[in-house]
C-alpha cells in the first residue's frame, strides 16, 4: 500500500464520508429516540405486524417480535438495520468503488497515479483501504449514535457484546460489498459502468434473499445471496452469537475479489 496515495485519497473523500456519517448519526438518534413512542403503541404496532405474510416478516428482521414483544433491538432490525442502512452504506460504497479505479481512468487522471513511484497493487489496496476506512466510519456513526441516544433516552439495551459483534459482521458485509465493486471498477473505463454492475450486484443478490425467503422452491437460492450471510441484526445484537460460516464466507468474497482485481488491473493495457 503507499501511504501518498492512501492519504491523496482521503483528502479528496473526507467531506463525502463526514456527510454520510453526520446524516446516518442523526437518523440512527432520531430513531432511537421514536423507539419508546412505537413501544407505547403496545398492541396496535404488534396487530400491524401480524397481518404481514410471516415470510415478509421473517426478511424484515425482527425474529422475537410477536413472540417476545417490541424490544429496542427487534425495533431497529425492523426500521433501520435490516434496510435502510445498507442501501446508504451500499450507495457510498459502490460510488466510491466506481471513482476509485474507472472513474480515474475515464477522466485520465490514472496516469498521474501511474507516473507516480508505486505499483498498481499499491494504488488498488491503497484505495481499498480508504474505502474500507469509510465503511468503519459509518458503521461507527450509525451504531454509536444509537447507543448514545439509548443511553440518554434510558432505553435498556442488549448487552453490550452483541454489539460490538454485529460492528464486526456490518464491516465484513460491506467490506466484501466493497471489495466486489472495486473488482468491477477494474474491468471497465467508465465510472458509470462499474456503478451499474456494483448495483446489479447488490440488486441481485437482494432480489435472491427475498425469492428464497418468500417461496421454498426457491429456498436454495439464498445461498447465492450475500444477504443471507449478513444474518438477522437483532439476533446478533441480542444474543452476541452469529455462525461462524458467514464470517469466513465473507472473508473468503473479500480475498478472492481483492486478489480478483489486483489481477485484472495489472494485466489492463490502459491508455494514458
Amino acid at each position: 500500500m503507499s501511504l501518498s496515495i492512501f492519504w491523496q485519497t482521503v483528502k479528496s473523500y473526507w467531506l463525502t464520508i463526514c456527510l454520510y456519517c453526520g446524516g446516518l448519526l442523526l437518523y440512527s438518534m432520531f430513531l432511537t429516540s421514536v423507539y419508546p413512542v412505537a413501544k407505547d403503541l403496545g398492541t396496535n404496532y404488534t396487530d400491524i405486524f401480524e397481518k404481514i405474510p410471516s415470510q415478509v416478516r421473517d426478511f424484515m428482521g425482527g425474529t422475537n417480535f410477536l413472540s417476545g414483544g417490541l424490544t429496542f433491538e427487534g425495533f431497529l432490525s425492523l426500521e433501520h438495520l435490516n434496510f435502510f442502512w445498507v442501501i446508504a452504506v451500499s450507495a457510498f460504497i459502490i460510488g466510491f468503488a466506481s471513482r476509485a479505479i474507472a472513474g480515474e481512468v475515464e477522466q485520465g487522471t490514472i496516469a498521474l497515479l501511474l507516473s507516480q513511484p508505486v505499483t498498481r497493487t499499491q494504488i488498488f489496496l491503497s484505495k481499498l483501504a480508504v474505502g474500507v476506512l469509510g465503511i468503519a466510519a459509518l458503521v461507527g456513526a450509525v451504531m454509536g449514535g444509537i447507543i448514545w441516544q439509548a443511553h440518554r433516552s434510558d432505553i435498556a439495551i442488549a448487552p453490550i457484546e452483541g454489539y460490538w459483534l454485529f460492528i464486526g459482521v456490518a464491516i465484513l458485509f460491506f467490506v466484501s460489498i466493497l471489495a466486489v465493486a472495486m473488482m468491477f471498477s477494474t474491468m471497465v473505463v467508465e465510472r458509470g459502468r462499474a456503478m451499474l454492475m456494483g448495483l446489479l450486484f447488490v440488486i441481485v443478490s437482494f432480489a435472491m434473499d427475498i425469492f428464497a425467503r418468500l417461496n421454498e422452491d426457491w429456498k436454495n437460492l439464498d445461498w447465492l445471496s450475500i444477504f443471507k450471510y449478513y444474518g438477522k441484526p437483532d439476533a446478533i445484537l441480542t444474543t452476541a452469537s452469529v455462525d461462524d460460516l458467514h464470517l469466513w464466507v465473507f472473508i473468503g468474497i473479500i480475498v478472492v475479489a481483492t486478489v480478483a482485481g489486483i489481477a485484472i488491473f495489472n494485466r489492463r493495457d490502459i491508455a494514458v
